[in-house]
């Protein structure tokens, strides 16, 4: 069903089009399901952009228990799609999004050296002002997973045009959602590539926007030589081939399951268990996925969306999702039993199998996420900065945002060069 622009109306309407350029008009949507998926996924033509397309869409939103609205726009030229952007608009309290982990931090030992109590007593007043936060957010992209998954425009549409449109309609919904009287606090706009900041940077900070920066997203670029996991362990140096075959053989006598729909939904208890670990061990998270986000993705992507499952005597001890394209490989939530890990090293299994799937299925780039950098890196992945732009709607707030940000982002991590150089093999420790 088509709903109102006028967001938060509680009788359905026809939606409003508005035009903003002389050439372009746009259509705001509240959900995913009143636009024609074949209109929607148009504007992607060979780009396959799965987690932006209309089934990724719809499984997040057909999973959603109420916490969080959708706005879903669509821009059109001479009556064909140019251009789509999607928004998350939801209420974060900072008692909610800081973690387990934050907390004890503040109840941690004092420092020693005066540095590090001063780093501290820093990080400790940042915390407490977080933590009294309660804000509602506009978010442009997806909250739930690290890429540029806000907008997509075609070839023909610049970058600078294509980002003024998408500064205009988020003028238009805060405007209207002040008008029902539930005003946005902070927009937060996610995330950009090195190669697209220049355009950003200058455009947005003329809008009040200010960047911030969070961990990499460690990414690893696959070779077109390797045909086979063999081909990978081969290209590294002895060091860590050695290391990766010993993990390897701790993780021989755990049972992989590549569960379809059904499955999921019947082990969906222990997944969500398992998720809701290591989203609790985070300093801070945004946003959490929703119980029934894995079964939906299952039932609306099909093959392109994987659970794999660890099974030791037929108990699940862990689990992997991943959304598999034709060029691109998405490793999304995870979770494992922490006790058995040494013993079986089921997380790094979990990694090297990340690999030799992105391999069987010929994709060019893996993208593994902002956690666990190191031992990413181990694997191959190296980091990739991918800088957002906030905007609170108080000046004095705006300007303390940043360093409120930045005291949960130091995450410190020595990255690992695992493949043979020219004339070397490895690096030395």
């Amino acid at each position: 069903m088509r709903t109102s622009v006028c967001f938060g109306a509680a009788v359905p309407a026809p939606n409003i089009t508005a035009t903003v350029t002389a050439a372009i008009t746009h259509t705001v949507f509240s959900s995913v399901a009143g636009i024609d998926a074949e209109e929607w996924n148009s504007v992607f033509g060979k780009s396959e952009n799965l987690s932006l397309q209309h089934a990724y869409l719809l499984a997040l939103e057909q999973s959603n228990e109420g916490k969080v609205d959708f706005r879903y726009v669509l821009f059109t030229r001479n009556s064909r799609v140019v251009g789509v952007t999607c928004f998350q608009l939801f209420e974060v309290a900072g008692s909610e999004a800081l973690k387990t982990s934050a907390i004890e931090q503040q109840q941690a030992e004092p420092a020693k050296g005066m540095w590090n109590r001063t780093a501290q007593w820093v990080k400790k007043k940042s915390f407490n002002r977080i933590y009294r936060l309660k804000l509602r957010l506009l978010v442009c992209g997806n909250a739930l997973m690290t890429g540029e998954y806000g907008f997509y425009f075609t070839p023909q549409i610049p970058d600078t045009h294509a980002f003024e449109l998408v500064q205009k309609v988020i003028d238009q919904i805060e405007r209207q959602e002040a008008a029902t009287g539930k005003k946005i606090d902070l927009v937060l706009v996610k995330d950009f590539k090195q190669q697209r900041m220049a355009v950003a940077e200058t455009l947005f900070k003329q809008g009040a926007y200010r960047k911030i920066s969070f961990q990499p997203n460690m990414v690893m670029h696959l070779q077109p030589e390797w045909l086979s996991f063999d081909d990978y362990l081969s290209a590294m140096s002895s060091k860590y081939r050695v290391r990766a075959k010993r993990v390897l053989k701790k993780g021989t006598e755990m049972e992989r399951k590549d569960l379809e729909a059904a499955a999921i939904e019947q082990q969906l208890s222990a997944i969500y268990a398992f998720y809701a670990e290591v989203a609790d061990s985070m300093d801070f998270n945004l946003l959490s996925a929703p119980p029934r986000y894995f079964t939906e993705l299952k039932k609306q992507m099909g093959n392109r969306f994987r659970l794999i499952a660890y099974c030791l005597n037929g108990q699940m001890v862990g689990f992997i999702t991943a959304i598999v394209g034709k060029q691109h490989m998405e490793v999304h939530f995870t979770g494992y039993n922490h006790q058995l890990n040494r013993d079986y090293a089921i997380y790094s299994n979990i990694l090297y199998d990340m690999v030799k799937l992105g391999i069987e299925n010929r994709v060019q780039t893996i993208s593994f996420g902002r956690t666990a950098l190191e031992i990413k890196s181990t694997v191959g992945a190296t980091g990739e900065d991918m800088p957002a732009f906030i905007k609170h709607r108080s000046r004095l707030v705006n300007r303390l945002l940043v360093p409120l940000i930045n005291q949960f982002n130091q995450e410190t991590w020595i990255p690992r060069h695992p493949f043979r150089q020219a004339g070397a093999d490895g690096e030395t420790d």
